[in-house]
């Protein structure tokens, strides 16, 4: 989508159609590109397998709880958490799109990580990446 004054911004299919089509920006609602936020890196254990699970998210601890909640639903776990401040909303999509582009996606999908998931031992070189792309 895009707005004249505020540039480009995604929706999902059911929010275009269900909620509303205006700019989250003009609307006063939805995010804030250049609103300060974090990336987070999770090392995920589990009774099978473990993952690392990475976002983006400026309100940090409702969206841990959000996670171990459905982690918890399969008897996986937040084992490491590595929360790395960026400067803008905008920067951190963009960092976590490169380090989606980069890294083998994980093949098993979990919810909350269907995208944003890679193999566990490549937990400290996301890390590594993510603050390389963030200085």
């Amino acid at each position: 989508m895009c707005c004249s004054q505020h540039g480009t911004w995604t929706t999902s299919i059911s929010s275009f159609i269900d909620v509303d089509r205006s700019c989250p920006a003009c609307a006063g609602i939805g995010f804030d590109r250049n609103a300060p936020s974090a990336i987070y890196v999770l090392k995920i254990s589990g009774e099978c397998y473990d993952f690392t699970g990475y976002g983006v998210s400026s309100s940090l601890k409702s969206r841990l709880v959000k996670h171990r909640k459905s982690l918890s639903e399969f008897n996986f776990k937040i084992a490491h958490k590595t929360i790395i401040p960026v400067s803008t909303k905008d920067k951190a999509f963009q960092i976590e799109q490169s380090i989606k582009d980069y890294f083998p996606r994980y093949p098993q999908q979990m919810e909350g990580f269907k995208t944003e998931a890679t193999y566990a031992y490549l937990y400290d070189e996301v890390i590594s990446t993510i603050n390389a792309l963030n200085d």
